[in-house]
């Protein structure tokens, strides 16, 4: 009888040990991937391949033109995830113009990714109308680009040469950091220096 006490004590005292255990290993697993929003996903793409995507051109008119990133093979491309709701994408977007119009014929060229702005980019037009944005805007409907480009917040920027991710920045950047890595990129592409503005990004989750 204590024989059978003491073996169903053991396997009792076993299973409450795998239990707990596994628990520890799961909590131990969740708080090793707490990492900010901005030190995952869409770091990883640095160095590689850029997804490609195809999507509407955000347009007022009925035109249901579609741009893909294929469009700009041989540019040097600054691809920029922005919302009509983002008070940082605001603090940017006028600089993105001025710096549009300045690199233009440089072979550099930008494109804007509107996320998250409802079922129908009419928000998206009016933010664009407001702004005088006269470079590509398109319309991630369904959100496989922000997937693909890991992003899990906003504004974020690619910059795209060759159809190779040479880096990124996340947050809101500045007009004038924003033209120092476009001249580094015509210079020297390779020893680029990029970084994030923490205090203007603000996430998807």
């Amino acid at each position: 009888m204590n024989a059978n006490k003491n073996l169903t004590k053991s396997v009792l005292i076993l299973i409450i040990g795998i239990i707990i255990l596994g628990f520890t290993s799961l909590l131990a697993f969740g708080l090793s991937n707490q990492t900010s929003a901005t030190g995952r996903s869409g770091a990883v793409l640095i160095g590689k391949e850029a997804p490609v995507f195809i999507a509407p051109l955000i347009d007022s008119s009925e035109n249901n033109t579609f741009v893909s990133l294929n469009d700009y093979d041989g540019d040097i491309l600054v691809l920029n995830f922005w919302a009509s709701w983002c008070p940082p994408c605001r603090d940017e977007t006028p600089g993105f113009q001025r710096l549009f119009e300045k690199y233009q014929d440089e072979g550099v060229t930008f494109l804007g990714i509107n996320i998250q702005d409802g079922s129908s980019p009419v928000d998206a037009i009016n933010y664009i109308n407001e702004f005088s944005v006269t470079y590509p805007n398109i319309y991630d409907y369904d959100g496989n680009i922000t997937v693909d480009y890991g992003v899990t917040g906003i504004p974020v920027t690619f910059f795209v040469f060759d159809n190779q991710i040479l880096g990124r920045w996340v947050g809101s950047i500045s007009e004038g950091r924003l033209d120092n890595i476009i001249q580094e990129i015509l210079t020297n592409y390779n020893d680029v220096e990029f970084g994030e503005n923490l205090e203007a990004f603000r996430s998807l989750n």
